[in-house]
């Protein structure tokens, strides 16, 4: 086994202080020698202590279960909280799948055995029955952490006299021994230790470097593996929709600072701090933003977003004896997560809390925070926190759209109290102890407070004046839910029809005292509804959300989705719906247009606020609470064109194409119609548009199309044969050629040599005009100009000619490509097995390899890399492979740099895709630093090109372009703590990410 032991341990405190004195004293312990001799070691060998943090939050990591593995021994340190850890159990669990119990050995720390150890180690499964059993423990328990710490020393040989399989009395008698004879050698040698002291420090100076390096060696290798998993925790923070949280792992991962770096740098991890931070990320619609974790359940869960959007104000509800809920409310700044207030919420019955009921709510300007607390009705002045008026006691509570009425109703007295802002009760009503009642909203104008009536003697809406308490009951004979106002004088609702088993969904004039039935479901529940700012109302059943007119009832819009609708949710324009399987989708329900969708992982989300600016969800428990920016990106260093202004004309599809970085080109598929469109590289202006059929070309099917020059645009048609160039511009076709003919084009891609009958053509490749002619030599069938050479080939051999010059002959080569400005020649094997590329100046290969899947070789940054068959990157000087993608290579269409940027930026497609609910090229781009090559240090999603100037363009997939600078490493670090200036990790998230250790 490659380990002695592996430690559990819970991590922080006297925990992992007992854990590392436990490892120092078994790793520097010397078996005695007879003991030694017969077992054939000196020493116990290493333990593995969880140093590294690499444990994963949900599941244990392969690191740890390989630790465990190849460990002889597992040492529990039990103290209270160990057993409260979901992880060290999942240790103990994983160990005894492969172990017995004999090779467990449990320290006593703290605590009583009872209290301290897991029931895995104390209970047993025999015959059917649990019974009891006893492991074998050391007890180490004091006063003081110092006196424990020495008892763990003092009792280490307990604990190694069983991982020798030795007697304890044994081992101890032998480690008396070999103490006495160790101290008779140290007395023997005083003197003659004296005599040779100079030369022993000099020796022991250097014994003490080298174990510094070994152990700052390490060092640098724990902290390494734990960049890798802070890595992965960042990566699955981010797919979960905490931006926040994922920052603020990677950044814990990397250096400080990258010039004097106190910690490894793992190239890994800035890709996980770029994808958080969203750098390099334009898709439109609401994006994940951050996550709000509570590690308790709540029976119920209210969200609500401040008018400014600066605040998210949080009601929790959790159950408790008799029948009732205790609750809290928080307010989070929506910016950087920071708890601004947290109070203690009124006890209240189940029965009082109901979709629209709140116990706690923030003004309009965002300067008051109102809520229901222990004593009544508390008007806060957020920013100070001092209280300015209190009132009566309440379970509900409606604050006006004006922000000038607050009523409040208590169900332990049924009465409803109205008050002005300034803290004055404008009315009292006593309502009957008998009925039940339910508050909703306040009218428009404020004057009126609406509740739901529940009785015997009548059943629908009573009308509460806020002026003089005055009320009006109106009988609907049926039970009301889901009340609001949708203008002056209307209110719409939820009716339910027991004795029909049917729904209706009715607007209520109150001036004229009449009923307009909307909906009338055959099913007997309707979910939840959700007025738009459309004078329209959504509503769903089962799989269908349906929008219908207020006025008239007729169905405007209707969706059916492949999983059951949780809840929808309307503010203004917009809209969000929630599936049973997790998915979220945002629309402008004005124009019935998806925006986007979130994926889901089977996880019931429920939309819980919405505007335009941000959406909120939580799931069922109300432990994970999500909120989407749905905030336009605007930075100063950023370009932006908006190139499509129709909504109707957006995309069903888009394609990118290789680019020179000076014009790009976009291709757009609507329905049945394909759009061909170029743009300026610096200043994203739309050069020409066209469609594909006014070119002359039924799809994009079987079409290779690229903008390598700025003058025109080329399409070659592999389906038949067809190659053409366009003008940039205009569009119009400047020049036709074969696809079976031997054609090459030079570095910049403005001449093309076609070898037509006997003769080498040049053309000029953006108006077609010749600009040249040389004959081909007998037994030759093609060619191309490079520099002062003229290059003949046929399908064996090529030959290389210079004025003045006796002609090169390279035999078993077929001519592939060539780059003027190095005076490179890049051909292959007959066979096509083998690539080589031959200076020609030099007159030798200077690069060779076995050729891959693909072939290609494209020569870029002015000929001085080129890209081998998609998997590799070579300095076309020397010929080294200075970057490896071979592990990508199937979805690499390019590769492109310049001296003015850190990085190769690989473009990668991985196919055809809709996703997001908007279109998508499935266009990526990797970045991967020159210096340190080796793993891929950002994504950019929707990649276009890179600019000439070393930006990168994107596409929103919806209707924007946006040039980015490519940021350094250094820049992306600043931009990281400035993302997450005044955020922490909380304490119950450094426990779950294991970072007590910092």
């Amino acid at each position: 086994m490659k380990y002695a032991a592996f430690i559990s341990y819970r991590h922080g405190g006297i925990d992992e202080k007992v854990g590392m004195q436990i490892q120092h004293d078994l790793e520097r312990y010397k078996i005695p020698s007879k003991i030694a001799k017969s077992i054939g070691k000196k020493s116990l060998g290493k333990v593995f202590r969880d140093a590294d943090d690499l444990r994963a939050a949900s599941d244990l990591s392969a690191i740890i279960r390989a630790g465990i593995d190849e460990s002889e021994y597992l040492i529990v340190i039990c103290t209270k909280r160990y057993q409260k850890s979901v992880w060290c159990m999942e240790e103990i669990e994983y160990f005894l799948e492969t172990r017995d119990r004999e090779h467990i050995i449990v320290v006593l720390v703290e605590g009583e055995p009872q209290e301290s150890f897991p029931e895995i180690l104390t209970h047993i499964e025999r015959d059917g029955k649990i019974v009891a059993i006893e492991p074998l423990a050391v007890d180490v328990r004091a006063e003081t952490e110092k006196q424990i710490l020495k008892n763990v020393t003092k009792e280490k040989l307990r604990y190694i006299s069983q991982m020798l399989d030795m007697d304890y009395d044994d081992l101890k008698q032998r480690q008396k021994e070999r103490q006495r004879k160790r101290n008779a050698i140290l007395a023997g040698i005083v003197f003659a230790g004296v005599a040779v002291f100079a030369s022993v420090v000099s020796y022991k100076n250097v014994q003490l470097n080298t174990a510094y390096d070994s152990l700052d060696h390490s060092m640098q290798q724990t902290l390494k593996g734990q960049s890798y998993y802070l890595s992965e925790y960042s990566n699955t923070a981010y797919l979960n929709g905490d931006r926040a949280t994922a920052a603020l792992l990677a950044l814990k991962a990397l250096p400080k600072n990258l010039e004097e770096p106190d910690r490894p740098f793992v190239p890994s991890v800035m890709r996980s701090l770029s994808s958080a931070l969203g750098v390099y990320d334009f898709s439109s619609g609401y994006q994940p933003d951050k996550v709000y974790d509570f590690n308790t359940e709540a029976y119920h869960t209210k969200v609500t977003i401040s008018k400014k959007g600066t605040y998210l104000v949080i009601e929790r509800y959790q159950a408790a004896a008799n029948n009732m809920l205790n609750g809290k409310a928080y307010i989070y700044r929506i910016d950087n997560r920071k708890l601004v207030q947290c109070v203690n919420l009124d006890d209240i019955s189940k029965t009082a809390i109901h979709t629209s009921s709140h116990m706690a709510c923030l003004t309009n300007d965002e300067k008051i925070f109102y809520y229901l607390g222990k004593d009544g009705l508390c008007a806060m002045d957020l920013k100070s926190g001092k209280e300015l008026f209190t009132g009566q006691k309440g379970c509900q509570m409606v604050l006006s759209e004006q922000n000038d009425v607050i009523s409040v109703y208590d169900d332990d007295t049924a009465t409803l109290y109205s008050y002005a802002t300034d803290g004055r009760l404008q009315a009292q009503t006593a309502l009957s102890a008998q009925k039940k009642y339910a508050l909703y909203c306040i009218s428009p104008d404020s004057s009126i407070a609406v509740l739901s009536q529940d009785a015997k003697d009548g059943v629908g809406i009573l009308l509460a004046d806020t002026s003089n308490g005055g009320t009006l009951f109106v009988d609907k004979s049926e039970s009301c839910s889901q009340i609001s106002f949708i203008n002056d004088h209307s209110l719409c609702f939820v009716r339910q029809d027991t004795q029909m088993g049917k729904s209706h969904i009715v607007v209520y004039d109150l001036n004229e005292n009449a009923d307009d039935y909307l909906v009338d479901s055959e099913r007997s529940s309707i979910g939840t509804i959700a007025m738009s700012g459309n004078e329209t109302c959504f509503f769903y059943v089962d799989k269908d959300v349906c929008e219908v007119s207020n006025k008239t009832g007729k169905v405007i819009w209707k969706n059916t989705y492949s999983s059951d609708v949780t809840s929808v949710k309307a503010q203004g324009n917009y809209l969000m719906v929630t599936l049973k399987n997790g998915q979220s989708y945002f629309y402008n329900s004005k124009k019935h247009l998806l925006i986007n969708q979130s994926a889901g992982n089977e996880e019931n989300f429920y939309a819980m606020a919405l505007n335009e600016d941000y959406a909120c969800s939580a799931d069922f428990w109300g432990k994970n609470i999500r909120l989407y920016s749905n905030k336009k990106k605007t930075r100063k260093d950023v370009t932006t064109k908006e190139i499509i202004t129709n909504t109707t004309q957006r995309p069903e599809k888009w394609y990118t194409a290789s680019s020179n970085g000076k014009t790009i080109l976009l291709d757009f598929k609507n329905g049945m119609q394909d759009t061909v469109k170029t743009f300026r590289a610096d200043t994203l202006e739309m050069i020409g548009s066209t469609t594909l059929k006014d070119m002359d070309y039924e799809s994009f099917n079987n079409l290779s199309v690229s903008a390598e020059n700025d003058k025109y645009i080329s399409i070659q048609d592999y389906a038949y044969g067809a190659n053409a160039h366009f003008n940039a511009k205009t569009m119009k076709k400047v020049f036709s050629y074969d696809e079976d003919s031997y054609y090459f084009y030079n570095d910049d891609r403005s001449l093309i040599t076609i070898a037509q009958k006997n003769e080498l053509v040049t053309y000029d490749a953006a108006t077609g005009k010749v600009k040249k002619k040389t004959a081909i030599p007998d037994a030759y069938d093609r060619g191309l100009q490079v520099g002062d050479y003229t290059i003949f080939g046929n399908d064996k051999k090529i030959a290389i000619r210079k004025k003045g010059k006796k002609d090169v002959i390279l035999k078993d080569a077929v001519i592939y490509t060539s780059n003027e400005k190095q005076k490179l020649l890049c051909y292959r094997s007959v066979d096509a097995g083998k690539w080589y590329v031959y200076s020609l100046e030099k007159g030798k290969i200077i690069s060779q390899g076995k050729a891959g899947t693909f072939a290609c070789t494209i020569f870029f940054d002015d000929g001085t890399y080129f890209l081998n068959d998609y998997n590799a990157v070579y300095d076309a000087r020397s010929g080294k492979k200075v970057l490896d993608i071979s592990d990508i290579s199937t979805g690499v269409y390019g590769v492109y740099t310049n001296k003015k940027i850190p990085y190769f930026v690989v473009w990668y497609q991985s196919g055809e895709s809709d996703a997001n609910g908007k279109s998508s090229g499935s266009n990526m781009a990797y970045l991967y630093n020159k210096k340190h090559p080796e793993e891929i240090v950002a994504s950019i999603p929707n990649f276009v090109a890179m600019a000439e100037d070393g930006s990168v363009i994107t596409f929103d997939g919806d209707h924007t372009l946006y040039k980015t600078p490519l940021y350094s490493e250094k820049e992306l670090l600043q931009k990281g703590n400035e993302f997450v200036k005044g955020m922490k990790l909380t304490k119950e998230q450094k426990e779950k990410y294991h970072l007590f250790t910092e």
